[in-house]
Order: structure tokens, then C-alpha cells, then sequence
């Protein structure tokens, strides 16, 4: 079962959490996660999930560090999947907060999301820059220019 494990970092060391990990489905496969700290009311916490083509997006207790998951979210259109495995790569939150970034492999492609007042997605656009394999872009992101059609 894939799992997000919880842990508190308390004086000197690191304790388990309660509740100690939250669980996803079974072959989603967690990989990178990107957590709000400016959305008004709950933090989000935004999970690329490698396995399967999904960010999770789940409801963060900032108390506790409790994950409620709320929706899962394709990261590409079903017509952009190839045969060359469509996972998720690397998952960038802009530093205002407004925008996400999730990189994916098999199609090389960056998804670029808009972030709505209540921290859900919409997904604005696709860029295919035929890179495949693992890589890395969050070096990029505050230079980003996007445009919305």
C-alpha cells in the first residue's frame, strides 16, 4: 500500500506522527509532494503520484499534519498518454503560490496549473519539450514565463 509517512521534528530528533501515515490507493505510488502556506482557511498539499497519472490533492491540519485527501487530478488529457509510460517526474509550487508545476516522463511534457482561492487546480497548459527519463526543472520556475490560451 502506498503510504505518506508523518513525522515531527521535536527538539532534537524526529518522532512518529499521529496519525503516522496516510495512505493513497494501491499502485499510486507517492513520489513528490508541494504544501501551501499562503491559501486562506486549509493548506493543500499536492502529491505527484508516479505510478499512475494523478496529483492527489489533500487537505493539510496545520496542528497536526493530518492529510485529508479530497481529489485526484490527471496530470495530462487522456489523448497526450503513449505507450512509454506516463509518470510523474518532479512537482514545483511557484513562490506566490498561484501556480504548479509537475513535470512528466514518456512524453517529456510540463503541465503548468493555475491554483484557485480554494487550492484546487486548472489545469492552463501543456508544453511537450520531448525530454524523457527523470529530470529535474525547479531551477526554472521563477524565471517561468506562461501563457494562458
Amino acid at each position: 500500500m502506498p503510504e505518506i509517512y508523518l513525522q515531527v521534528i521535536e527538539g532534537n530528533g524526529i518522532i512518529k506522527g499521529t496519525p503516522s501515515y496516510t495512505a493513497l490507493p494501491k499502485g499510486f505510488g507517492p513520489r513528490h509532494m508541494a504544501i501551501t502556506t499562503n491559501l486562506k482557511g486549509d493548506q493543500k498539499a499536492y502529491v505527484l503520484n508516479e505510478k499512475m497519472p494523478f496529483i492527489t490533492i489533500f487537505q493539510l491540519n496545520r496542528n497536526t499534519g493530518e492529510l485529508t485527501q479530497q481529489y485526484n487530478v490527471e496530470t495530462l488529457p487522456a489523448n497526450q498518454y503513449t505507450d512509454s509510460g506516463e509518470y510523474g517526474s518532479e512537482i514545483v509550487l511557484h513562490p506566490s503560490e498561484n501556480w504548479l508545476y509537475v513535470s512528466h516522463r514518456g512524453t517529456g511534457s510540463i503541465i503548468v496549473y493555475a491554483i484557485l482561492a480554494d487550492g484546487l487546480l486548472k489545469r492552463i497548459q501543456v508544453d511537450n519539450i520531448r525530454i524523457s527519463g527523470f529530470f529535474n526543472f525547479s531551477y526554472y520556475v521563477p524565471y517561468c514565463e506562461i501563457s494562458i490560451n
